[in-house]
């Protein structure tokens, strides 16, 4: 995969930037590598944590400056994984974890270039088939400008520098964003690279929870139901931040919950006079304009919390009484057009679990 730099629109800037600012980092400089992915060159400072999900990766230790300089600039980024690999001298094999929780494996390399002002070039590999439309056994690989390091006692060198990508992987968790960034030191002693990530395996535990910031914390929240108000205090900013959104009408049941795969809950209502949900997704920051309203149920159903195909995204879900029967909706079969499931489960009278609010 080739690096390319682009022109890009005040608009997407802004855009990026917004991305950015979320996780800590301030606009630099924006890369194209294809259409799989887009990068930003950013100064980053502490993200914003997201469950499980990676948001930042950051390299960390001392290589050793005596390091032997190549003789040539470093292998073109479409050579061979072996090749890029075999002329670095550093390498090591790292990985991030997606909305799932599942990893995506990557080389980390530093070069040491011919150039007296900046004389080390980071690059990072990712197989090709680890993206959505990506060919498996290509390298996409992603280039850092050349950097000057600081030495121990920090008397020369530079700020660390990060890379944001908003990757779409090949499986179907949430696009989100990260950075990989470098917080290196160079001294005449051995070299000991850490790479130091947020995120873990075995999935995002976000669904079913109250956690609208993204920041694996439940918030404080109420629901105002005589006129459908959502107030939020966010973790995130130690409280001092307020979610205030009108989002439901008189009568409607709360049902936040992540239902979107974004590791962030969003405001959900249901009706019951309909058998409608009606969701003001997190994805949309909460941009209630943009709602959506999803048909699942019928009058006199209890809408239901909870995941039931695994796939750390809430289901539509309602418990009909009449006949005792669970239906669910598989949120891994696509939002909206998911494959329904029935279980009939219990007698009359029975109180479904997972019910969240009091219904």
């Amino acid at each position: 995969m080739s690096l390319i730099k682009i022109n890009s629109s005040n608009r997407k800037r802004a855009a990026l930037n917004q991305v950015l600012k979320a996780i800590g980092c301030s606009f630099f400089r924006l890369y194209s590598f294809t259409v799989l992915l887009t990068a930003v060159v950013a100064m980053c400072d502490t993200p914003l944590a997201v469950a499980c999900t990676t948001t930042l990766v950051t390299a960390v230790g001392n290589i050793d400056s005596r390091l032997p300089v190549l003789p040539d600039r470093p292998p073109n980024v479409s050579a061979p994984v072996e090749e890029q690999v075999g002329a670095a001298q550093f390498s090591t094999i790292s990985a991030v974890y997606d909305s799932l929780g599942n990893a995506h494996s990557f080389y980390f390399l530093m070069y040491h270039v011919s150039n007296s002002d900046a004389p080390w070039e980071p690059r990072v590999i990712f197989d090709g088939g680890e993206f959505a439309g990506g060919t498996p056994g290509k390298p996409s690989a992603i280039m850092f400008e050349p950097l000057a390091l600081p030495t121990l006692d920090g008397s020369v060198g530079s700020a660390p520098v990060g890379i944001g990508f908003a990757p779409t992987w090949n499986n179907k968790s949430s696009v989100v964003s990260f950075v990989i960034q470098t917080d290196l030191r160079q001294s005449a002693a051995i070299t000991k690279i850490d790479l130091v990530q947020d995120g873990r395996a075995s999935g995002c535990e976000q669904y079913g929870t109250n956690d609208f910031d993204g920041d694996g914390k439940d918030d404080i929240a109420v629901w105002r139901p005589s006129i459908g108000f959502w107030a939020i205090k966010k973790s995130s900013t130690r409280n001092n931040d307020i979610i205030w959104k009108q989002w439901g009408l008189p009568g409607d049941l709360p049902m936040p919950g992540d239902y979107t795969g974004d590791s962030r809950a969003d405001l959900v209502v249901w009706r019951s006079s309909e058998g409608n949900w009606y969701i003001c997704r997190s994805d949309d920051n909460f941009d209630c304009s943009k709602g959506k309203v999803y048909q699942f149920g019928l009058p006199g159903d209890r809408p239901i919390k909870g995941d039931f195909d695994g796939d750390h995204i809430l289901d539509y879900a309602v418990y009909r009484p009449s006949n005792n029967s669970l239906y669910y909706r598989k949120s891994s079969s696509g939002t909206g057009q998911g494959e329904i499931i029935v279980q009939q489960w219990g007698l009359p009278g029975d109180i479904p679990l997972f019910g969240g609010v009091d219904h």
